[in-house]
């Protein structure tokens, strides 16, 4: 069976699948060019929809909530405004993307605004109108998502080769909505910042043990480690007295990298708030829900056949398109039902489990006006409803949602929604930082050399070192047993002797074991703000895609410390399937 990722790295590699890609995925895009081309022929294809007036008045309403959001995050920049001006009028091409406010989120969400910034300059210039990226926070989803949990930097003297950042929230909490926690407290930041330091400290002491740069460089270069955080954190702080809520804590985060420092005029909303604008279009969806139900098996059934795990869960066909939330902050599932020509949801909260019982109008004609303000949209209908609403020309997803984008596709397509590309990119930023230059360092103490190849043959010699320590152990302790005192103390020095060596080889085996997770973790944007620097990230991926770059290719981004190749005979290409 295939993974959705799977699939699309095969799909980029031109193998053929009876079909089954354009139908569920649409155009392929490998680069910039070819995104744009797509883009502009969806926008010209489908232009006279667009400009429809329930498109134009979801734009216009929908600028309301966005300036709302930049006033909210000090983020209303003068090209923020200019966005704002353009959507209001209406006459625009709409790109769009969307994610979790993530804890310190990792490249991939950030990198769909930079996909999308450089994308918008492309039409703008073929086109010659205005182009808007609107980023979508979905501050309405569980709590429980481990990445708006938790952020990981690479640290291989850690279990499993990572510093785990953590939010801890109870078993409760986890069922809320992101939109229904406060925010930490200042001293749980504090210790945030703490921990971050000394994870610097630890391995800026493993990089001057190698030889990647002479002492008086190591020294400017920590100077631009720490400055670097040091000017990244000032954006934390700032963020944190602004916001009450958990969720807008990290999305002010976000903008203020977006926005501000890196300069681009995408304009967010929270989908707490811009919800209400698109009744119309959830109660199409709901008016359809016997054919998207069948659409939902069809699509899965036709997947499935052809070996392709999409994720989405068996129970969706069954359920309304959107939840329904509970006074406690938490969730209801939705199960359909029709009783005498009315349409019912029913179900109970996944946290309190009260139940309900909610009349949706009539079948034919639902009415879910008295709820608007009481749902949040399933992903799939969330697509749908956005694409329909807003006349989007792009839409970028993210690896983990390729599944449900796959299923959306082929929904649209049968309810004659047009569904516009959606591109993603998600590769491997492979850069020279502090995390990684500790984990080449501890490679080459135990193995001597750089070679990350080599790690499976050395874990196997050291285990067979260890098997023959064990066993000189087990001799020792039996042979003590029968000696007298005298004789044992003669012993004791090299029972403890080669008990230490049993120990250290414990030790290189788990570290050797942490290093491909070390080098292969997709960590925090705090790992490129300390290594690469936050505006120099943004710059070389524009770089990578002005320059033609691969949007399924890793990316070779320069450190502080340089690139990776300026360490002779080391490469990353090292998988943790490899192993």
């Amino acid at each position: 069976m295939l993974t959705p990722s799977e699939l699309l790295r095969r799909a980029t590699e031109g193998e053929a699948f009876e079909g089954i890609v354009p139908e569920f995925t649409g155009p392929i895009c490998r680069n910039l060019k070819e995104l744009s081309d797509s883009c502009i022929d969806f926008y010209k294809s489908n232009n006279k929809k667009m400009m429809c007036g329930n498109i134009r008045k979801r734009r216009s309403d929908l600028s309301s909530f966005i300036e709302n959001f930049h006033s909210d995050c000090e983020t209303l920049t003068t090209s923020v405004q200019k966005g704002i001006s353009a959507l209001r009028n209406g006459n625009c091409v709409v790109l769009m993307s969307g994610h979790q406010p993530n804890f310190f989120a990792y490249s991939g969400v950030l990198r769909k605004a930079t996909l999308l910034h450089l994308l918008a300059r492309e039409i703008r210039k073929r086109l010659g109108i205005p182009v808007i990226n609107f980023f979508l926070i979905a501050d309405q989803d569980f709590a429980s998502d481990r990445w708006v949990r938790s952020s990981l930097l690479p640290s291989v003297i850690r279990k499993d080769g990572t510093l785990r950042l953590a939010v801890n929230l109870s078993k409760d909490e986890k069922k809320l909505m992101l939109s229904r926690l406060p925010k930490p407290s200042r001293e749980v930041l504090d210790c945030w910042k703490n921990e971050i330091q000394n994870w610097i400290r630890c391995a800026l002491t493993s990089v001057a043990r190698t030889s990647v740069c002479n002492v008086h460089a190591l020294g400017l270069k920590k100077d631009a480690v720490n400055d670097n955080f040091e000017s990244f954190w000032k954006v934390v702080d700032n963020s944190y007295d602004r916001c009450r809520k958990f969720s807008d804590f990290n999305a002010f985060i976000m903008s203020k990298i977006v926005n501000c420092i890196w300069g681009y005029d995408t304009l967010f909303a929270r989908a707490s708030e811009c919800l209400r604008i698109f009744q119309e279009e959830i109660s199409f969806v709901l008016s359809h829900h016997k054919h998207y139900s069948k659409l939902h098996i069809n699509a899965e059934d036709i997947l499935t056949t052809r070996g392709i795990i999409t994720g989405v869960s068996n129970w969706n066909p069954k359920l309304a398109p959107f939840w329904y939330h509970c006074n406690c902050g938490s969730k209801v599932k939705l199960f359909l039902a029709e009783h005498n020509d009315v349409l019912l949801g029913y179900g109970n909260c996944l946290k309190c489990n009260i139940e309900y019982q909610l009349g949706l109008g009539k079948t034919v004609k639902p009415d879910i006006t008295g709820l608007l303000s009481r749902i949040s949209v399933r992903a799939i209908a969330n697509n749908l409803i956005y694409s329909k609403g807003l006349g989007l020309s792009c839409y970028v997803g993210g690896i983990a949602g390729f599944g449900y984008l796959m299923e959306t596709r082929y929904i649209a397509s049968n309810l004659g929604i047009p569904f516009p590309p959606t591109p993603i990119w998600r590769p491997f930023d492979r850069y020279l930082g502090i995390g990684q230059i500790e984990a080449l360092h501890m490679i080459r103490t135990i193995t001597g050399q750089y070679d990350v190849h080599s790690i499976n043959e050395s874990i196997s010699q050291l285990k067979t070192e260890l098997t023959k320590t064990r066993k000189k152990l087990r001799k020792l302790e039996k042979k003590k047993l029968t000696l007298r005192k005298k004789a044992k103390d003669g012993l004791k020095e090299d029972l403890i002797s080669t008990r230490k060596d049993k120990w250290n080889l414990y030790k290189k085996i788990r570290i050797l074991k942490a290093i491909p997770k070390t080098l292969n973790v997709i960590p925090s944007i705090i790992d490129y703000v300390v290594n690469v620097g936050l505006k120099e990230t943004s710059d070389q991926w524009i770089e990578f895609l002005d320059n033609g770059g691969n949007l399924f290719s890793d990316v070779q981004l320069r450190s502080v410390f340089g690139r990776h190749s300026d360490i002779t005979g080391f490469s990353f290409g090292f998988h943790e399937n490899d192993s």
